[in-house]
């Protein structure tokens, strides 16, 4: 059990102590607002933008001392691992090894984290408008008026608009123009990092987190001179591009079952659904975040994410998710379950359902808790979001964005992984020079041989391929889906990492893996170096392969996407690694639980833009990984989602 000791800490949250408790009602100005992307939001709303970066420089200001500050509200997630609003501690769940609140391969992941980004929006909203009213004459008028209607913005870190990359560069900025009531100013931005307000070894567990004056991003170094590394954000998330458009796309048709959709809980999940909202999730924080020689970027460790900007921009998406995966799904629900692992003020295995408490969210002044069925409908707290409408409606628009002609028209080339026409979009981040699809330590350009042709090769319909394969003629390239499914422990490690998925090799320089040119996906694992390394709690995630397969299919390497053609080249090209976040690479058959799987399922698509994709049964495909380091090993059922189950915490 760890103990925190925080005399630094005990003015800062006296208020939690007090008897009135803060009520969570969203933000209440008589309509109801919408959360827009934070690039229509920047392009199509200027006076909201500025206001947005305007309210969030306050909100970051506020003093530790409240409850609403961004300083307490960020430590609700992780560390600093104190009381909030008077929610004391479960010393059980401490002596498991909890540190904050959050709940994680827990079927209250979705609800927990509806609730925490309400009372961040709120608080950030007071201070929009303690800003707005700051202005006088008629831009006072202006801002006031822009202020009404205004939500938190959301980044969808799958898409990428025409005149900007795929990671919104608003966020990757380090300074940007605002108007203020003095006149136009370039300062600090925001979104881009928080300056701690409160540093000391026992808030933040030490080096070399108590060395980083301000949130990092791939830190170059372990020190105080670290700085973020923005194009590794860029090119990391680029390289997912295609695995992250299928995997929401997945778990938007083939997971209505609440338990399978939540979280990343390997006993929950199944051969047709071994992704989540969770795990997808999870994999966001970890490219976010990165890490290596300079140390883990605070996105990437569960304890310190909170802290970072973009992890309610991100949390605001994952919401819009379970919105979204709401209407299609309107009976979708929290049964009874078990809560998972230990937090703050939950004992490990604790059984939830509709009724039980999202500690420590306050409905009112009174400390009454907000319930798993009180946060169902985004209305509760007077927001909706712009792609929201009926179940048809709705199905379009995972369709556009997600779907397989979405996902697939184009290889994954440049202009999937974030530089569309090989020129720097519009919006410029200052100080940067023209983007780079490679590490700068040596990633190269070239694709292993024979798995994908050089750039501009092509094999006209029905003549042979360097392989021997003859493209046909016709083929239908979706009415197969496939999926690398993979299994492990969430805290096998000791803090977060993350599994690999190549055609072809394993690169030699494990500081490319990210952006390797045979990239197929990845699937990041979120832990905590705060978390004791334990075995007992198996996590599930899965990496799509539907897409790469595709664009084999296109350059001659396989007959047909039909399992007899994919099962021999899957065995013979697909391989897989794990990194730390720390950069250290574990042999596959040294990582706790690792098992890795390939899925196999028929799909007929959707009739039309608001229709529907019907799936069939899923199949594991044994024999690709049976035998191989960290696959399927003998013993191991054809279903082995049936036996993760968690273990005994006690």
């Amino acid at each position: 059990m760890r103990t925190i000791a925080l005399f630094s800490l005990a003015t800062a949250f006296l208020a939690s102590t007090a008897t009135a408790t803060v009520a969570i009602t969203g933000v209440q100005d008589g309509t109801t607002g919408i959360r827009r992307e934070i690039r229509d939001l920047q392009q199509n709303h200027p006076n909201q933008w500025n206001l947005y970066l305007l309210g969030m420089q306050d909100f970051q200001k506020t003093a530790t001392s409240s409850p609403s500050s961004f300083f307490q509200i960020s430590g609700i997630h992780g560390l600093p691992s104190v009381a909030y609003d008077g929610v004391q501690a479960n010393q059980q769940a401490l002596s498991q090894g909890a540190v904050g609140y959050c709940p994680h391969s827990s079927p209250l992941f979705p609800v927990w984290h509806r609730a925490y980004v309400a009372l961040y929006e709120q608080s950030w909203y007071a201070s929009v408008l303690k800003v707005a009213n700051s202005f006088t004459g008629a831009d006072k008028a202006t801002y006031v008026a822009a202020a009404k209607g205004m939500r938190l913005p959301y980044w969808e870190w799958a898409h990428k608009p025409a005149n900007d990359w795929v990671t919104a560069s608003a966020l990757i900025n380090p300074t940007v123009s605002v108007h203020t009531p003095s006149g136009q100013q370039t300062i600090a931005n925001p979104i881009y990092s928080y300056k701690m307000q409160v540093l000391n070894q026992a808030d933040t567990e030490g080096a070399p987190w108590n060395e980083w004056p301000n949130t990092l991003r791939y830190p170059t170094t372990n020190n105080a001179a670290a700085k973020s590394d923005e194009m590794d954000i860029v090119n990391g998330i680029g390289a997912n591009l295609a695995n992250l458009r299928s995997s929401i796309y997945n778990v938007m048709y083939k997971c209505p079952n609440w338990l399978e959709f939540a979280d990343d809980s390997a006993s929950s999940s199944s051969a047709g659904c071994s992704t989540s909202l969770e795990s997808i999730h999870d994999n966001i924080h970890n490219i976010v975040g990165g890490g290596g020689a300079g140390g883990i970027g605070h996105m990437t460790d569960l304890s310190h994410a909170g802290f970072d900007p973009i992890f309610f921009l991100h949390h605001t998406n994952v919401d819009r998710l379970f919105a979204l995966w709401q209407v299609m799904n309107p009976n979708g629900w929290l049964g009874t379950a078990s809560s998972g692992p230990p937090t703050y003020s939950l004992e490990a295995g604790h059984t939830v359902n509709g009724i039980s408490y999202l500690r420590p969210f306050h409905k009112d002044t009174q400390g009454t808790f907000w319930t798993v069925n009180g946060v169902r409908s985004i209305s509760t707290f007077h927001y909706t979001y712009v792609d929201m409408g009926n179940k048809a409606q709705v199905s379009a628009n995972i369709n556009s964005l997600y779907g397989p002609a979405g996902s697939s028209a184009s290889k994954r080339s440049i202009s999937e992984r974030g530089d569309s026409d090989g020129s720097s979009p519009s919006s410029t981040i200052k100080g940067l020079s023209h983007m780079s699809l490679h590490h700068k330590s040596g990633g190269s350009s070239t694709t292993p041989a024979g798995i994908f042709p050089p750039a501009g090769a092509a094999y006209p319909s029905g003549t042979a391929s360097p392989t021997g394969i003859s493209k046909p003629s016709n083929s239908s390239m979706n009415t197969h889906d496939y999926s690398c499914n993979i299994v492990t422990e969430r805290m096998g490690l000791g803090g977060s990492y993350t599994v690999y998925v190549f055609f072809g090799a394993v690169p030699s320089d494990s500081s490319t893996w990210f952006v390797a040119p045979n990239l197929v996906g990845s699937q990041g694992i979120l832990g905590a170096t705060s978390m004791p390394k334990r075995n007992g709690w198996l996590v599930a995630g899965a990496v799509s392969l539907t897409t790469a397969l595709q664009d084999a299919y296109k350059a001659g390497h396989l007959r047909s996407l039909a399992k007899s053609d994919v099962t021999p080249y899957l065995k013979e090209h697909m391989n897989w690694s794990v990194k730390t976040a720390a950069g250290q690479v574990v042999p596959n058959n040294e990582v706790p639980g690792l098992a890795v799987s390939v899925a196999s399922t028929n799909v007929m698509p959707a009739l039309s833009s608001g229709g529907t994709p019907s799936y069939g049964q899923a199949e594991i495909v044994n024999q690709i990984t049976h035998g191989k380091a960290g696959g399927l090993q003998e013993g191991m059922p054809h279903d082995f989602w049936s036996v993760c189950k968690p273990i005994s915490t006690s």
